[in-house]
């Protein structure tokens, strides 16, 4: 049987307007790069995109194409955070709280990224380094729309159903640690002769990064 719960907001048109810029950022990546945007799009044509974007071609993430995308993921996840917390921990849904998580996924992402570059130039961890990051960004924004999609359907709806969500959040968390064991694995043999920088690495930003997150927000 499904449960329902009533959800108060104070006012919506700030969650409205979010969902548009989100849709208007979508076709901002289609002006900006209409090519990259088709694979972008076409998930089946996955490693295509990498071959063409990332391995015959010299990668740059600090590119108005890559920080929209930033945007987007960032977008979509803050506003799952606060519909999540409101649901389960009855926090109050306002833009204050939603503008203050959205600045600390901010942080915490490129934060994360520039301490692994650092590490990456000194002590060479990744065998391709920009690769593993364009896989990351790809996936979370694949990732990202399937959240906006449901998470609009949710909100519009008069009442928020705890199953849905629940539905919603055990298969994000099976596709990230799906994802990660994926990704660790194409990592293993390249870490076998860093044994101890592996640990680090699990530990430093694998484990503790969330942890120290999910206590933040």
């Amino acid at each position: 049987m499904d449960f329902w719960i009533e959800r108060y907001i104070e006012n919506q048109n700030w969650i409205r307007i979010l969902f548009i810029v989100y849709i208007l950022i979508v076709l901002c990546l289609k002006l900006i790069d209409p090519v990259q945007f088709k694979f972008f799009i076409k998930i089946i044509n996955y490693n295509q995109y990498l071959r063409r974007y990332v391995i015959d071609r010299k990668l740059n993430f600090i590119n108005i194409f890559y920080l929209l995308i930033l945007i987007l993921i960032v977008i979509s996840f803050s506003f799952f955070i606060i519909l999540y917390n409101n649901t389960f921990f009855y926090k109050e849904i306002g833009l204050y709280r939603y503008f203050k998580i959205f600045l600390i996924l901010i942080f915490f992402i490129l934060t994360r990224f520039f301490i692994l570059k650092t590490l990456n130039d000194y002590l060479n961890l990744f065998k391709d380094y920009k690769l593993y990051i364009f896989k990351i960004l790809i996936f979370y924004s694949y990732l990202s729309i399937i959240f906006m999609a449901s998470l609009s359907f949710i909100y519009i709806t008069e009442n928020i159903s705890l199953n849905i969500l629940r539905f919603l959040i055990f298969f994000s968390l099976a596709c990230i640690l799906s994802f990660n064991v994926i990704l660790l694995k194409n990592q293993i043999k390249y870490f076998t002769k860093n044994t101890l920088y592996l640990f680090y690495y699990l530990c430093a930003f694998k484990i503790a990064p969330w942890f120290w997150l999910s206590k933040l927000i």
